[in-house]
């Protein structure tokens, strides 16, 4: 908890940093987005069980799959119209 606590401060230092030197109110609603769902991801990744690891990479790695061939439909389609 100590280690996560720590983690979290410093990610939260690093953003208050960012915010202080950053041009625009956009890229600080982007950044902190950015961090949030960072932190988000951390915590939920590692408190999947072991058993249930393999499962949820399969499924993680087929949105992949069909994220990256969807762009390239995309990309396809765009550039001949």
């Amino acid at each position: 908890f100590t280690r996560d606590a720590g983690v979290s401060a410093l990610a939260a230092a690093a953003l208050l940093a960012f915010g202080i030197t950053a041009q625009t109110h956009d890229s600080i609603s982007l950044m902190a987005s950015f961090a949030l769902a960072g932190l988000a991801g951390y915590q939920v990744v590692w408190g999947v069980a072991p058993a249930l690891h393999s499962p949820l990479m399969a499924v993680t790695n087929a949105i992949s799959g069909m994220t990256a061939v969807g762009g390239m439909l995309l990309l396809a389609h765009g550039s001949s119209g």
